[in-house]
């Protein structure tokens, strides 16, 4: 079992309907969420290094991330947590939960809540009732970020805009010293859908 991934598509719909509605905005960001969830079963590990217990395993009282199974066992804390305070999750995406007057977007350890700023506020208030974490300002025209993606709200208008995340991306890989080009191959180059690609590092995230 794996925890929800959001989709792109959700992440508009929640955007466009939030602008439809002229919501408030804001996020909550969760602290070290895969901790949080207890282990139903046995789990050993070799103790880390630095800890000299020749012959001697640690069984583990709580998730650590790299654990196949922590995503899961989080989404389901999260989940029942929400259940419990009468939200209710969405026929249409496990990600999307809601409330007569605030949609909640749930990405792993992300939160994002659309509504009147006093719903908005309650949501993000019993979030954090229960977890340890950060809640943002409403959105303005300065934006907040959201899994990589920068929102930004005027009186008229909800943008999103990744140009920070590419830029920072970019750098990572080739230092400061880039030039970007309107377009960057010739348009006669063609691909061989059967060319092997090497393993390129930050290729996947680009």
């Amino acid at each position: 079992r794996y925890a929800p991934t959001l989709p792109s598509t959700l992440l508009h719909l929640f955007i466009s309907v939030c602008a439809f509605k002229n919501w408030d905005v804001k996020s909550v960001d969760i602290s070290g969420a895969f901790l949080h969830a207890d282990i139903n079963n046995d789990i050993y590990m070799h103790p880390p290094l630095g800890f000299p217990l020749p012959g001697m395993l640690l069984k583990l009282k709580k998730f650590l991330y790299g654990l196949k199974t922590a995503p899961a066992a989080w989404a389901d804390l999260v989940f029942n947590h929400l259940k419990a305070h009468g939200i209710h999750q969405s026929s249409y995406h496990p990600c999307l939960w809601y409330t007569a007057n605030c949609w909640i977007i749930v990405f792993v350890d992300d939160f994002l809540i659309g509504g009147s700023k006093e719903e908005v506020d309650r949501v993000a208030q019993l979030i954090l009732d229960r977890f340890p974490g950060t809640s943002s300002k409403f959105m303005d025209e300065n934006g907040l970020d959201y899994i990589n993606v920068t929102i930004k709200k005027t009186p008229t208008t909800f943008t999103l805009d990744q140009s920070s995340y590419i830029t920072t991306k970019i750098a990572e890989i080739v230092g400061n010293q880039f030039y970007p080009k309107s377009t960057p191959l010739p348009t006669s180059v063609s691909f061989d859908d059967d060319r092997s690609y090497p393993t390129i590092p930050f290729l996947q995230q680009l």
